[in-house]
């Protein structure tokens, strides 16, 4: 009976050393040649998120806003708004806005991608290696005899 139960163990074993030889192999192999340029791309997005969280970048879409603001009312003086009739002072700093926050979002989303990628890195070796063991085990105890 212990027998029976040493290779049923020893099955499961095998069994889950594979499955996960197999999962944390394919992390490394995809992962694995990317590991210095997610490195670096780390602190670059590390960089953006400080400068677009600073109190700095905050100060320049606010004279965004001024400066969109301040043309629409200087366009809207009948004689002088005439001369900037051709420009697109509003519509630039709506997409110079447009274009800060996109920095600011992507910044937060990247973050947190690029760090988990690098920790899935991080574990993925230590993982083939518990798989190595798992499946020794596994063949250690379904080859006993009891």
């Amino acid at each position: 009976m212990l027998a029976n139960m040493g290779k049923f163990l020893g099955g499961v074993l095998i069994g889950m050393g594979i499955a996960s030889f197999l999962f944390f192999g394919f992390i490394y192999l995809q992962l694995g040649p990317m590991e210095i340029g997610l490195r670096d791309a780390e602190s670059y997005v590390q960089s953006m998120y400080e400068v677009s969280h600073s109190g700095a970048y905050s100060e320049i879409t606010g004279y965004i806003d001024k400066v969109r603001t301040a043309s629409e009312q200087i366009k809207s003086i009948p004689l002088i708004g005439g001369l900037f009739a051709g420009t697109d002072i509003p519509a630039a700093s709506d997409s110079i806005a447009d274009l800060l926050e996109d920095a600011k979002a992507s910044s937060e989303r990247l973050l947190p991608a690029i760090r988990a990628l690098l920790f899935l890195i991080s574990i993925s070796l230590p993982g083939i290696l518990l798989s190595i063991l798992m499946m020794a085990g596994g063949f250690w105890l379904s080859g006993r005899k009891d």
